[in-house]
């Protein structure tokens, strides 16, 4: 049976392959239909949920885990061709490579659909299903999470997980210090 991942390192794993779907379906232009919030998977995917809400980079998300004894290109194609829009001139979806991620989304009725994938030994694939509520996220983006950072650094990716009695804020800030001063700034300043 298909467990909940004992430690889900969603913003290292999820996150950036995330970011570069939501950007490459942003650049593009790309017919939104209306659509409800369920998503659709084949029969074959076992699928767990891992957070019904959390917010990568801004983005207001539910994501699901899941593996199969399946190919990657099996996979990809079951959504090329649910998310195929005939009518246009374009697909109604965007497809890139992050290795070892393939992903492949869809803007649809406001919500961003997001499958990430990758082969996971002979016959096995893993990966995370995610709906991005993309009006959701503008209401987001203005709760910035505040984090104390040395002078100069940024936050290149941050995440919060709303889970059962408590919320969980995941930061990944970057800056030109070693390690060890920045090990002895946040050792100071939380024994502060």
């Amino acid at each position: 049976t298909l467990e909940r991942p004992k430690s889900f390192p969603a913003t290292r794993i999820f996150a950036a392959p995330l970011l570069w779907a939501v950007l490459l379906l942003l650049a593009l232009p790309m017919e939104v239909q209306a659509a409800g919030k369920d998503f659709p998977a084949p029969a074959w995917l076992d699928k767990v949920t891992v957070s019904d809400r959390m917010v990568i980079n801004g983005l207001s998300s539910s994501v699901q885990y899941f593996e199969a004894s399946r190919d990657v290109d099996e996979l990809l194609q079951f959504y090329r061709r649910q998310w195929n829009n005939a009518k246009a001139a374009r697909p109604g979806y965007r497809e890139t490579i992050v290795e070892p991620w393939h992903i492949i989304s869809r803007l649809h009725g406001g919500y961003l659909y997001t499958v990430q994938v990758q082969k996971d030994g002979p016959f096995i694939i893993t990966g995370y299903l995610a709906i991005a509520d993309l009006k959701a996220s503008r209401q987001e983006n203005a709760m910035e999470h505040k984090a104390p950072k040395m002078r100069g650094s940024r936050i290149f990716n941050q995440s919060t997980t709303f889970d059962p009695g408590r919320t969980g804020h995941t930061l990944m800030i970057v800056n030109d210090f070693s390690i060890a001063s920045n090990t002895e700034y946040y050792r100071n300043h939380y024994q502060e």
